[in-house]
């Protein structure tokens, strides 16, 4: 294997890419890729489907039950205001919820693109051989 790799000037060895496809990097673009591997394997996934599903359940009955309670009599003024604040607040808030979980992910999916488009610019370093 010593017909694989060269010295210069600076005390450092520097294997070249072998037959088998192998790619040399450097460290600075190995480290700046494993950091992105490493910060997105780390990230929680924050994921706010029982909430808003919740949140639409209490909106949509409470919207619902709307209907009824107009046409029910002897009940206080204040049941009707308060079924349709319920209702428009969880229905409001479930999409908020809603948009928030549907950041998250395409944060995600821009990270992992991210990584891909760091690895294919260290492949276009290399010159490409045909190995047919």
């Amino acid at each position: 294997m010593e017909e694989n790799k060269f010295n210069y000037k600076k005390d450092e060895t520097i294997y070249l890419p072998s037959n088998d496809g192998c790619y040399s990097i450097r460290k600075f673009d190995w480290n700046r890729i494993k950091r992105k591997v490493i910060y997105t394997g780390e990230k929680k996934e924050i994921d706010f489907k029982l909430w808003y599903s919740i949140l639409y359940g209490i909106g949509g009955s409470a919207g619902l039950s709307i209907i009824p309670i107009t046409f029910t009599k002897d009940l206080p003024d204040w049941t009707k205001p308060l079924y349709i604040i319920i209702s428009i607040f969880s229905v409001l808030i479930a999409i908020l919820f809603t948009i928030m979980n549907s950041r998250f992910k395409k944060n995600k999916e821009v990270d992992l693109i991210e990584i891909k488009n760091e690895m294919e610019e260290v492949e276009k370093m290399f010159e490409q051989k045909n190995e047919n």
